[in-house]
């Protein structure tokens, strides 16, 4: 899920949240619709994200969503991410991957078709800042096309050399 700063958002819209913010959530049964008929609404510290997004949402109707939604499914040729299952099939193959591996897939292929160095990945995957004598990222480029490429004829995961790693079907 991407994060948004408070900075990022137009003057518009932090206005709208911030008048949102002000006031408490009165989200009732009676009322059918609930936020979405237009009822006054206010937020209080107890009544969740939940409520202060659909209070948001409801202050601005189809103008912006306060959180990216991630797709729930990537897809690279035939091989498919769910990512909320953290399942991997290729074909009609079931691939069992571990974390990390889940991990290194998930960032290649919300990144598909562009090359990540190894210090993103390092970053990215591993929370960790590069050092260049390390060859963590290599080797577990090589598990994964161990499980992901080496049985099928099509390869996904691509070397550039000297640069990175990409993730595309390339024929």
């Amino acid at each position: 899920m991407a994060r948004l700063d408070w900075t990022d958002l137009p003057a518009g819209i932090r206005a709208r949240v911030e008048r949102v913010a002000g006031s408490v959530v009165t989200e009732t049964h009676s009322q059918p619709g609930g936020f979405s008929a237009g009822l006054a609404s206010r937020v209080t510290f107890g009544d969740g994200r939940r409520l202060f997004v659909k209070a948001v949402q409801a202050s601005s109707p189809g103008t912006f969503d306060l959180y990216e939604r991630e797709a729930d499914i990537l897809r690279v040729a035939d091989l498919e991410i769910d990512v909320l299952r953290r399942r991997v099939t290729r074909g009609a193959t079931r691939i069992d991957l571990t974390a990390k591996e889940f991990a290194l897939l998930h960032l290649l292929a919300k990144r598909q078709g562009e090359v990540l160095s190894r210090t993103q990945i390092a970053s990215m995957v591993w929370d960790m800042n590069f050092d260049s004598d390390t060859n963590v990222v290599d080797v577990a480029i090589r598990r994964l096309r161990a499980k992901v490429d080496d049985p099928y004829p099509l390869k996904l995961v691509q070397t550039v050399r000297g640069m990175g790693y990409l993730l595309e079907a390339r024929e």
